[in-house]
C-alpha cells in the first residue's frame, strides 16, 4: 500500500483504539457525574464510588445515596437521603448505564409507584475521594453523646431508633460576621440505614436555618456533617422561596469531631425553643446556585485517576500498531 494508504489505516486504528478504551474505562458508575440545575439537580456533581458490588455517592453535597450493584454492574439500586423538612426526604432510585452516563429514576419513601427520570451524563471516570462520594461506614452509627470540635463551643446529641435531636454553639467566622459571633443552635434530624445516617434541619437563634446530613467514614470512622444555611425569599402570591447563598460561608462539611462522653436528654433539649422551620425544602429554587464547599477536585487525584495516565495504556498501543503498519 501507499503511504497515503498506511497512514490512513494508521488512523483509522489510533481512533478505533482511543474509543474502545475510553468506552472500557467509562462502562461503571464510578466516577463523576451532572447534577445539573436543568436536570432538577442541584448545580454540583454526582460522585459515586464503587466498592465491590457497594455504591456509595453523593450528590452537590447535599443528598446521599446508598445502594447496591447487579452481578453484570450494569445497574445500581438503592436509597437516597437528604436533609431538609417535609415529606420527601428519602426514598428509592434505581439507575441504568447508558452510552453517555446513566438513566432511571427516584422516588419518594412511602410512595414508590410515583417515580421521577434521573439521568445524567458521566463527566469524569476517576474514583472519587471519600468526602466527595460520602464513603460512609454503613456498619458505624452515628453515636449519641457530647461532641467537641474547633468550631464549635459545645455540641450535645441524642438518638434513638427513628430520630435525633441535638443542642449546639456554633462559633461564625468573624471574618463574615460582625458582633457576637457564637450562635446556640437546635438540630432535628430522622435516623436511616439503621443509624449510618441523620438528615434533617436545624435552625438558629437569628432564625437561620438549613439542611444537614450526619454519617461516619469507611475507612476512618470520622463523624462528618454537611450542612446548609438557606434564604427566604417571599413571592407576589405569597409563596415562600428557599434560595441558596452564594457566600461559601453559608456551606461547609465539617470533619473532626470528637466524642467525649454521653449526653443528657435534658443537655440535647437545652436549646429546642429555636423551632426547625415547619415548610418543605422541595420549595428550594434549585436556579439559585449554590456555592460548595472546598473539596479536592477529580484532577488533584493520584496518578491513576487523572485523564492523561488513563489514556497512557491506549496511546502505549497506538505507537505499537503505528510502527508495525509503517516498518
Amino acid at each position: 500500500p501507499s503511504w497515503h494508504s498506511k497512514m490512513k489505516i494508521v488512523a483509522a486504528l489510533c481512533f478505533a483504539s482511543l474509543v474502545a478504551y475510553a468506552a472500557a474505562q467509562d462502562n461503571s458508575f464510578q466516577g463523576e457525574f451532572g447534577d445539573s440545575l436543568l436536570s432538577g439537580g442541584y448545580g454540583g456533581s454526582l460522585f459515586i464510588c464503587i466498592d465491590d458490588d457497594d455504591v456509595h455517592g453523593q450528590y452537590s453535597e447535599f443528598g446521599i445515596i446508598l445502594g447496591k450493584l447487579s452481578d453484570d454492574g450494569s445497574r445500581a439500586s438503592g436509597q437516597w437521603h437528604e436533609g431538609g423538612t417535609g415529606g420527601c426526604l428519602s426514598g428509592d432510585f434505581e439507575f441504568e448505564l447508558t452510552s453517555t452516563g446513566f438513566t432511571g429514576y427516584w422516588s419518594c419513601k412511602g410512595d414508590p409507584d410515583n417515580r421521577y427520570k434521573w439521568e445524567q451524563d458521566k463527566l469524569n471516570s476517576g474514583r472519587p475521594q471519600d468526602l466527595q462520594c460520602a464513603r460512609l461506614n454503613r456498619n458505624a452509627k452515628v453515636e449519641e453523646g457530647s461532641y467537641s470540635h474547633p468550631d464549635y463551643n459545645y455540641l450535645h446529641m441524642c438518638v434513638d431508633d427513628e430520630d435525633m435531636t441535638a443542642s449546639y454553639e456554633y462559633i461564625l467566622d468573624p471574618a463574615y460576621y460582625d458582633g457576637d459571633t457564637d450562635f446556640e443552635g437546635y438540630e432535628k434530624a430522622q435516623v436511616a440505614a439503621n443509624g449510618a445516617i441523620l438528615h434533617g434541619i436545624f435552625c438558629e437563634e437569628d432564625g437561620s436555618c438549613g439542611p444537614s446530613v450526619w454519617y461516619r467514614l469507611k475507612e476512618t470512622n470520622e463523624v462528618v456533617n454537611n450542612w446548609w444555611y438557606y434564604q427566604e425569599t417571599y413571592e407576589d402570591d405569597g409563596r415562600i422561596v428557599l434560595t441558596f447563598p452564594t457566600d461559601p460561608s453559608f456551606h461547609a462539611i465539617d470533619v473532626s469531631f470528637n466524642r467525649n462522653g454521653g449526653a443528657s436528654d435534658s443537655e440535647c433539649a437545652q436549646n429546642d425553643e429555636i423551632s426547625p422551620y415547619n415548610g418543605s425544602f422541595y420549595t428550594v429554587d434549585k436556579y439559585s446556585a449554590p456555592q460548595f464547599a472546598t473539596v479536592p477536585s477529580l484532577s488533584s487525584f493520584g496518578s491513576g485517576s487523572s485523564t492523561a495516565s488513563a489514556l497512557a495504556p491506549a496511546l502505549a498501543l497506538m505507537f505499537v500498531v503505528v510502527a508495525a503498519i509503517l516498518m
